[in-house]
């Protein structure tokens, strides 16, 4: 296949020819530069139509083997110039891919560097944020206890100020019930004294007598009784349950029968049987 820029062409030769390694080595320009020569020197015999010149045919043989000559070197010299071309844009390239590698190579780096940076601060400020998180949730922790030992302080000085406000509440109903219960147990004597004085006068007869000794036996039994579990006391004569004894006291679930006599002798017998009978 024809290189680019030449053109294959067919010469018809005798077969006794021998054709020169010229025209198979030599480069285009230069195998076309011999043609052409030797198309105008074989013109150039042929119009001065000289035959069989010895002389001439060894001029134009000389002059041809110094034009291939002249055209060797000059090929040689345009190989050698293209071969140093060559060998120049080799190492060009050579050079520029160097280059070019050496300047991808910083450009990665230089990029992996900027990333790294990046990163770096990256994480610097995370760090700054994680610490600055970390600090004030001590702060906030700190405040917290604060408060609430705050709180605890005010909780117990206000049901320390309750208590010992209770206790003088205490103290005063204490007071106050002492006191009370004085004046109860004061008049509660004077009451009897009186009531005593009231039955000592009442005492004239015998019927009066005895009423009024029962009425004050009465009250001595609920003055000794009358705080205990389920008390009462009954006058059987003044509720129509007559022979069941003057009194019926019932205390702690139990019933209590009394006979009360205020002679100045003996109870007689007959009073004492009449008791038993009551009972049974």
């Amino acid at each position: 296949m024809p290189r680019k820029g030449t053109t294959t062409i067919s010469v018809v030769v005798p077969s006794t020819y021998d054709v020169p390694d010229f025209y198979s080595t030599a480069p285009p320009d230069a195998v076309a530069e011999a043609l052409r020569i030797g198309v105008t020197l074989y013109e150039t015999l042929k119009e001065m139509k000289v035959d069989d010149s010895n002389a001439a045919l060894a001029e134009l043989e000389a002059k041809k083997q110094a034009d291939v000559s002249r055209i060797r070197e000059q090929t040689n010299v345009n190989l050698k110039q293209l071969q140093e071309q060559l060998t120049e844009a080799d190492l060009a390239y050579t050079t520029l891919q160097k280059q070019q590698q050496e300047r991808l190579t910083a450009a990665v780096s230089a990029e992996r560097n900027s990333l790294k940076t990046t990163f770096e601060a990256q994480v610097q400020r995370q760090q700054e944020t994680i610490a600055s998180l970390q600090h004030r949730i001590q702060l906030a922790t700190v405040e917290r206890d604060t408060d609430i030992h705050k709180a605890e302080e005010r909780t117990k000085a206000a049901l320390e100020l309750a208590l010992k406000e209770k206790e003088r509440t205490i103290e005063r109903q204490q007071l106050l019930y002492d006191k009370l219960n004085a004046t109860l147990e004061k008049n509660s004597e004077e009451l009897s004294k009186l009531r005593e004085a009231q039955l000592a006068k009442r005492l004239q007869n015998s019927k009066a007598k005895g009423d009024e000794y029962e009425a004050a036996f009465r009250e001595k039994l609920i003055h000794a009784y009358g705080t205990g579990p389920h008390f009462s006391v009954e006058e059987t004569a003044k509720n129509g349950m007559g022979h069941q004894a003057d009194l019926i006291m019932n205390w702690d679930n139990k019933q209590i029968l009394w006979e009360v006599k205020n002679y100045d002798y003996p109870v007689p017998t007959k009073e004492v049987d009449k008791f038993h009978r009551d009972m049974n």
